[in-house]
């Protein structure tokens, strides 16, 4: 649960939005480029992510927290630039 909890957070920060599905589980819609990337929860510690409307691969929760972390990098990087 704190994983989650983290994860939420680190989305918070990169100014995603984030809203409940109809099934109660978690989307994140992470901002970016011409690309349209989410985040949406499965089942227990599962997120799906999902790019301009296809899925792509699953990831356990501790594997999205870590890709929101490298985005968050990356676009430190950017704007550094």
């Amino acid at each position: 649960m704190l994983v989650k909890r983290s994860l939420l957070n680190q989305a918070k920060l990169l100014d995603c939005n984030m809203h409940q599905a109809s099934t109660k589980k978690q989307v994140i819609e992470i901002p970016g480029g011409c690309t349209k990337l989410l985040l949406e929860e499965q089942k227990f510690n599962t997120w799906l992510l999902i790019r301009d409307g296809n899925p792509q691969i699953l990831l356990k929760t501790r594997e999205a927290l870590r890709f929101l972390q490298k985005l968050k990098v990356k676009r430190n990087r950017a704007v550094i630039s």
